[in-house]
């Protein structure tokens, strides 16, 4: 601020810079500056809505431009009635899924968690089996119409015919699996060739044959060929036939069909083609699940987002149910997760992966993928309590997943490979039992199965026989599916009651401290009001509230006894440790209460937390506001939690809006705010619906007021009609103590342990 622009206030407050007085304090000054700058931003957008800022006088609230009438907007901050019941359920529920709706469509790391890995993952481990097909567009580049038959003709004429063979073994090894030699000796006969020609000549002779040639012929075949030794003998006799033909026929009518039946595969030979055959799918299997890990990991991030910022608190403030918070959460992600699902059984039959898409297995991969998704995201709810930090939320999730996803999947299938070794295939098959309590186990090892069971149907199928599998079938994909689906459930209710700290009732400390001695006798007196039953007129009762964290004997807070009556702004003060925040955490049901009671309107925070929640408003000390929500958005969505109309949610919001001076931002987005004016919203999130009880937390900067606390204490304490109580929390200093009795009509102050 500038030396002119100081002297322009002085004149304004009736000085003239020089031997001016106090009677104006630095807060109408304040004040005042407020007003002018509201007053000049309203000049430069016209149509905006207005509002007077007022200032204070030691002799009461007074407007800077005459006293306001209010009772025209008394109740334009709630809806003309509140829905409740099981539609206010629906609507919350219904609220909850908007909110996630505009976060998503303005969030490109979900994009990029839940949509790009699956792709990418998926196309680099089918890609390589795509098959393009040329196109020979040139008569020159066409395929000959008569291809050759690959047969070479070699002159081995004085050549060791056998030390050729063995010598060129080795290069030509998955080429040459037989061949045919004419002439020449036979090396692993002890005759002679004369021997052989008599003994031919007496069989022609018995056969009544004549004028044939005698002519050695020698046929060679690999024995590793299967069908070698078969089928180049039938090559040779053909061509013995053919060449002793008479002239005028013609070869091609004639021949030898030689048909050759294997045997059955044995167990040993049918398991290693499979395993041959199932090794390229398994790596397939891997690769699914390498990107259904990350998935999972990236719905977590969100609701690490809201617990560190108390926005989930604040939405269990404004009425939601722990269930229906989390049951929206849920049926969201399933949503996103269903997406992905699509995507990849689309994968799957683009690259027309028969394991996966035949008319048979492909209900077993959309069901077994479905039930994945259904089991894995509440398995990583839970740790939402555990990170602090989305960013390493994810990377340690996405390990997680792939390290048990990965290996076990792996484990068994090597294990499988050792069929000889009785001790572990009887190890493997309980292995495989216990790793069914991870979905991550049943999706990879169903997979894995398929493609196995597709790999043996394939084999039968070369030899006319239909042995394919239903892979519903228990022992199948069966007892996968049925696990999964179980899990999906324990896993959710586990999570509803960490939720609702089940398992911390044994864990709280039940110490109690000595009874205060030496209090204040108006702490004393107020403490025998209480235990006297207090004021039917009190909004909030506070009874010996008491909070011991877990390890420690000391108390955080100490038998606190308070009664507020209804209408009164009052403020809550304490230095630093004091347990201020410790005891708003306790009435907004942020911590457990070790021991004591506190009331709202009649209902208790120990039995009644959600009738509680729906008669308070909270403004927290930090905004908890989602940065991709607008504040018009952020208003709509409390607005439903509160049970506003939906006919009334538009009035309500621009009510808010109006009497923060929010109107210029609030189709902008909350992150772009400024601190000032996030403060703002959070405040008018608090009064939306005009609760019973609002309580604000506030902390005073270099023994000034804050902006925040300013704001409230002079636009809201007025309008006692319809807002009950406003309850400020400061840290106190000797400047602002002084200060604040001229402000509240009450005061509580917190010493280091009593009140």
């Amino acid at each position: 601020m500038t030396a002119t622009s100081i002297l322009g206030i002085m004149v304004k407050f009736g000085t003239h810079g020089q031997g001016y007085k106090t009677d104006v304090s630095s807060l109408q000054i304040f004040l005042k500056v407020t007003a002018d700058g509201e007053a000049a931003a309203n000049t430069k957008t016209p149509g905006k809505c207005h509002t007077h800022c007022p200032y204070y006088k030691a002799n009461g609230l007074k407007q800077a431009n005459g006293g306001g009438n209010h009772d025209d907007d008394s109740s334009a901050g709630k809806g003309s009635s509140q829905v409740k019941g099981a539609n206010l359920v629906m609507k919350q529920f219904l609220a909850l899924l908007i909110k996630r709706f505009h976060h998503a469509t303005r969030s490109y790391k979900d994009f990029l968690a839940q949509v790009w890995t699956v792709w990418g993952f998926l196309r680099r481990g089918l890609g390589n089996t795509i098959v393009f097909l040329i196109m020979c567009l040139s008569s020159c580049l066409m395929y000959p119409m008569k291809e050759a038959t690959g047969d070479i003709l070699l002159d081995l004429t004085d050549r060791n015919i056998t030390d050729y063979l063995v010598k060129t073994y080795p290069s030509l090894i998955r080429q040459r699996y037989g061949g045919l030699s004419v002439g020449g000796q036979l090396p692993i006969l002890e005759v002679s060739p004369k021997q052989i020609q008599d003994t031919l000549s007496q069989l022609m002779k018995m056969l009544n044959v004549t004028g044939v040639l005698i002519t050695t012929y020698l046929v060679w075949y690999n024995n590793k060929g299967w069908h070698a030794m078969v089928s180049f003998m039938n090559v040779a006799n053909n061509a013995i036939l053919r060449a002793h033909l008479p002239p005028n026929v013609d070869p091609m009518q004639y021949g030898i069909t030689a048909i050759n039946h294997p045997l059955n595969l044995t167990k040993e030979q049918l398991s290693e083609v499979t395993v041959l055959k199932t090794s390229v799918d398994a790596v397939t299997a891997i690769c699914v699940i390498f990107a259904m890990s990350f998935i999972p990991a990236s719905f977590v991030l969100y609701l690490i987002q809201e617990r560190v910022t108390k926005a989930k608190h604040l939405q269990f403030v404004s009425g939601v149910s722990p269930l229906v918070y989390w049951l929206a959460n849920f049926f969201w992600d399933m949503m996103n997760y269903s997406l992905s699902t699509a995507m990849v059984v689309g994968i799957f039959v683009a690259f027309d992966k028969k394991c996966y898409t035949s008319p048979t297995n492909l209900p077993a991969l959309v069901l077994l993928l479905f039930l994945y998704g259904w089991s894995v995201t509440p398995m990583m709810y839970p740790m939402s309590y555990i990170f602090n930090i989305p960013s390493t939320a994810y990377v340690s999730l996405s390990c997680i997943n792939l390290f048990i996803g990965i290996n076990s999947s792996a484990l068994t299938f090597i294990l499988e490979l050792f069929e000889n070794n009785r001790a572990l295939l009887e190890f493997n098959e309980w292995l495989k039992k216990g790793l069914l309590v991870f979905p991550h186990f049943c999706l990879g090892r169903g997979l894995i199965d398929m493609a196995m069971n597709q790999a043996v149907t394939d084999v039968y199928a070369h030899f006319g026989e239909d042995r394919a599998m239903d892979p519903f079938k228990w022992d199948f994909v069966g007892k996968n599916l049925v696990f999964m689906a179980i899990e999906g459930c324990v896993y959710f209710l586990f999570n509803i009651l960490i939720q609702y700290r089940f398992f911390l009732d044994h864990w709280l400390s039940d110490f109690r401290g000595p009874p205060p001695k030496d209090e204040d006798e108006d702490v004393a007196v107020e403490r025998e009001r209480i235990y006297n039953g207090g004021n039917k007129s009190d909004i909030l009762q506070i009874r010996d509230l008491c909070k011991t964290y877990s390890g420690k004997k000391r108390q955080a807070v100490d038998r606190i006894c308070v009664g507020v009556p209804a209408g009164e702004c009052f403020g809550l003060l304490g230095v630093n440790g004091a347990g201020k925040t410790t005891t708003f955490k306790m009435l907004t049901g942020d911590t457990d209460v070790s021991s004591g009671e506190a009331t709202v309107a009649g209902y208790s925070i120990l039995s009644d937390m959600l009738d509680v929640h729906q008669n308070m408003g909270y403004c927290p000390q930090f905004d908890a506001i989602d940065d991709l929500l607008t504040g018009r958005e952020h208003l709509y969505l409390y607005a439903r939690l509160r049970g506003v109309p939906e006919s009334d949610i538009s009035r309500v919001a621009d009510w808010g809006i109006q009497k923060l001076g929010l109107s210029e931002y609030a189709g902008r987005c909350a992150g772009t705010y400024s601190g000032g004016n996030k403060r703002k919203l959070s405040t008018a999130i608090a009064m939306i619906g005009c609760p019973a009880l609002v309580l604000l937390v506030s902390q005073p900067i270099s023994n000034t007021y804050t902006i925040h606390t300013l704001y409230i204490q002079y636009k809201y304490t007025i309008h006692t009609e319809y807002i009950q109580n406003v309850y400020i929390h400061y840290t106190y200093t000797t400047y602002t103590l002084h200060t604040l009795y001229m402000h509240y009509k009450t005061l509580y102050i917190i010493h280091t342990v009593y009140i």
